[in-house]
């Protein structure tokens, strides 16, 4: 706490603020109701108990009180106010961030991108007779959907009735109930009309309901479930609820959220902490989809039995047999190896979990997730059973490219696999094999950066440009037993489904404009939040420069604000200094509060502002002065002239200059001399 607050603060528990806490009203209310009592401004009271950045202390920032716990010094306020800290947390969303969280400081980014989505911060939502009735402000109200008093029965307003200019959040119009703009000033307190439509009476009740419930202290969303964290806890619960009560967890029977949703909550209790968490939506889905009231869900209790089994290891499906009719392996189990990897052939629309590879033929195999049928992957058994049909019959690799419409560089890596089993027919074979192979195929791979899932013109031109081979050459190595067990163990860069996720880019560059001028600090967490999904779905879509970008475009935007605010001080400074006086660095710099290297190293351009301004000053100071030094020349000539000789060395004694030869004295010998000029012309 600065000198500054700490007497703010005295001087505030002097005046013995002691105004009731109306229930259910918001703190920025209850803040308004101590201004108009004690007749100070809001800023200056929220002062004396505001902590956190200094940036954020400002009139249009007063919505902060309401969901921003981390800007409020509940301790300090409740020293001022004679009431309880639990009582001013009740007047703020903070009941509901102990719901969801252990500690709602540790989780701060997660409950603030969680309220921002739910609530409306550009404008003050309010009641014409709750405020005729100096009722104050319900925190409610401020929820996105709700749009009727309940006690009234009557429409929330936004703007005045008279101008319909808005109503700003941070404007206090309890005292007055006037219109606060100045072109209009009208009486806010003429009601509007009241709501009668069931149907809407019965949703904003509902809407009431539910929203009681969760900023209500006493109540609880759930019990901790043994050692999980209360998140994981309420995780375990919407899975449970999801999937109907079963006491078997199963991913596929979950009803009221998708797939992906399921699976992320699933991680989340596994400890992934990177992935989607709960949100509110996700509660409010959940219950209406199960047709649930909010005390039914929380009375709800999960068994032991359900969550043992979110944690059972799933076992792997015995492989199936090798159904390429050329591998030695043909009809056997013993080649195939399981490799816990998801595989998305193209065109096929499907995704595979995992699958498995014969070691000996090198295609792979899995289950179809849609029938559970054993299969090859990637059709190439077909594939290869065409081209080696065309191929023997002396069709040139674009003839069959054509032909088959398979993708010709495709059709060349299918060829060098087969010249490199001795599959062709021997009278064409050798035109499909180099000259010499290089000892250290795999090595040469590893060189390039690239993996299974790359297209193969891409794949080749890479290798092309690295090691200069012709297509044929590259085919050839590219089926070599040593290079397909690197791209085996070589870990993809596959990315989940286009199809799902085509529109990820477009939102994220959406979410991240609002989090740019956002006060919160830009973090992967907070943008994952935002667009709800996991930090490595970001990292997975290459979403990492733009949020890199956009965190550097937030930066510069704070610091914008900070030297604009900053460059405000020194302009009040000055224009506040004495002419009389010359202006030092060192005061402006006590004035903003840094030194004089931190404003170098973080704002350039302000160093220079000051020191233009200070130059500025002090030129005028020194012409002024110096025009009064020439006054008071000229009057002492005046008087030199009546009683002595008019020379130098009088003058200068006459202003106070016992000796005017010394040579720090030569400017103003100069004028001297000037005005001496001046009166013996005369």
């Amino acid at each position: 706490m600065t000198k500054n607050t700490r007497l703010q603060v005295a001087e505030l528990e002097k005046l013995d603020i002691r105004i009731p806490i109306t229930t259910g009203n918001s703190l920025s209310s209850y803040l308004f109701e101590i201004c108009a009592s004690l007749g100070r401004g809001e800023v200056f009271i929220w002062k004396s108990f505001h902590c956190g950045s200094k940036f954020t202390l400002r009139q249009k920032q007063i919505y902060k009180l309401d969901y921003d716990f981390a800007t409020i010094h509940f301790e300090r306020l409740s020293e001022l106010t004679k009431c309880s800290t639990e009582q001013l947390q009740n007047l703020t969303f903070f009941p509901l961030y102990h719901k969801f969280f252990d500690n709602p400081y540790a989780d701060y980014v997660r409950a603030m991108v969680m309220i921002q989505k739910e609530i409306v911060k550009n404008y003050r939502k309010y009641c014409p007779l709750c405020l005729n009735n100096e009722k104050g402000f319900n925190l409610l109200w401020q929820i996105k959907g709700f749009r009727m008093c309940l006690e009234h029965k009557v429409e929330l307003q936004n703007s005045c009735p008279h101008c319909k200019q808005t109503i700003l959040y941070h404007d206090n119009v309890l005292r007055l109930r006037r219109c606060p703009h100045s072109d209009c000033r009208g009486w806010l307190t003429e009601c509007s009309s009241r709501i009668t439509e069931l149907e809407v009476l019965n949703e904003q009740s509902q809407l009431y309901h539910l929203w009681s419930f969760f900023l209500d202290p006493k109540k609880v969303l759930t019990k901790r479930v043994t050692t999980f964290s209360m998140e994981q806890s309420l995780a375990i619960k919407l899975l449970y609820v999801a999937q109907g009560f079963s006491e078997i967890y199963d991913r596929s029977k979950q009803i009221g959220i998708s797939n992906p949703i399921a699976k992320s909550l699933t991680s989340f209790v596994r400890g992934n902490r990177a992935v989607k968490k709960v949100t509110l939506q996700l509660i409010v889905t959940i219950i209406r989809t199960r047709q649930l009231n909010i005390e039914q869900f929380a009375e709800l209790e999960v068994p032991l039995s359900f969550v043992n089994t979110i944690y059972a290891e799933k076992k792997n499906e015995a492989s199936g047999f090798c159904l390429a009719p050329w591998c030695k392996e043909y009809r056997k189990k013993q080649s195939m190896i399981l490799i816990k990897k998801r595989v998305e052939p193209r065109r096929a629309n499907l995704r595979y979990p995992n699958y498995y590879v014969c070691i000996s033929c090198f295609l792979r195999y899995a289950y179809r997730p849609d029938n559970q049928m054993w299969n090859e992957v990637d059709n190439r058994i077909e594939n290869v059973k065409m081209v080696r049909k065309l191929a023997n019959k002396g069709l040139s690799k674009i003839e069959i490219s054509r032909q088959l419409e398979i993708n010709f560089y495709k059709v060349s890596e299918i060829i060098g696999y087969l010249a490199f089993r001795n599959l062709l027919d021997p009278s064409i074979e050798n035109d499909y094999k180099p000259d010499v192979t290089p000892g250290n195929l795999a090595e040469l791979f590893e060189m390039v950066q690239c993996d299974i899932t790359t297209f193969p013109e891409k794949r080749f031109k890479k290798y092309k440009e690295r090691f200069g081979w012709s297509l044929t050459e590259y085919s050839y190595f590219y089926a070599n037993d040593t290079v397909q067990r690197f791209f085996l163990n070589k870990q993809s860069n596959l990315k989940k489904p286009i199809a799902k996720f085509n529109a990820i880019e477009k939102k994220a560059n959406q979410v991240l404009q609002e989090l740019i001028r956002s006060e919160l600090r830009l973090s992967y967490e907070q943008t994952a939040a935002a667009l709800e999904c996991s930090e490595s779905t970001l990292r997975a879509h290459g979403l990492s420069n733009i949020i890199e970008q956009a965190k550097s475009k937030q930066k510069s935007l704070h610091l914008h604000q900070e030297e604009k605010k900053l460059r405000g001080k020194v302009d009040h400074f000055i224009l506040n200094a004495k002419d009389s006086e010359p202006l030092l660095l060192k005061e402006v710099f006590k004035t903003l509060g840094h030194q004089r290297d931190y404003i170098k190293n973080k704002y350039p351009g302000l160093l220079n502002y000051i020191n233009g301004k200070v130059n500025t000053h002090n030129e005028i100071f020194q012409k002024r002065a110096w025009e009064n030094k020439r006054e008071e020349v000229k009057a002492a000539v005046q008087e030199v002239i009546k009683r002595e000789p008019l020379n130098v060395t009088n003058v200068a004694q006459k202003v106070g200059i016992e000796r005017p030869h010394v040579k720090g004295y030569s400017k103003i010998k100069a004028l001297i001399n000037e005005v001496i000029k001046e009166y013996s012309a005369v």
